[in-house]
């Protein structure tokens, strides 16, 4: 059950850096078009360690969540271990 939630929370975190990564892309561009070039490869350089890393690391940890929970043991019913 914590796995679970944990899975879910991971699903939301992403579309929280993805929606800034997105914001601060633009950002980006329109920091470039207003004042260089350079200012655009940092707020890239930026976005990618702020945003890019976490969402990777988030679907990595997902993709192990979900190898757990296949392994993972259900319990039994009373009615399952009962022959007719």
């Amino acid at each position: 059950m914590a796995l679970q939630n944990y899975e879910a929370q991971t699903r939301k975190w992403e579309l929280r850096h993805l929606a800034s990564a997105v914001l601060l892309q633009a950002w980006a561009f329109i920091g470039g078009a207003t004042i260089g070039v350079e200012q655009f490869w940092w707020s890239s350089a930026i976005n990618l360690l702020v945003n890019i890393y976490p969402i990777m690391v988030q679907r990595f940890n997902r993709a192990r969540i979900a190898l757990i929970l296949q392994r993972e043991p259900r319990p039994r019913s009373s009615a399952e271990g009962t022959a007719l």
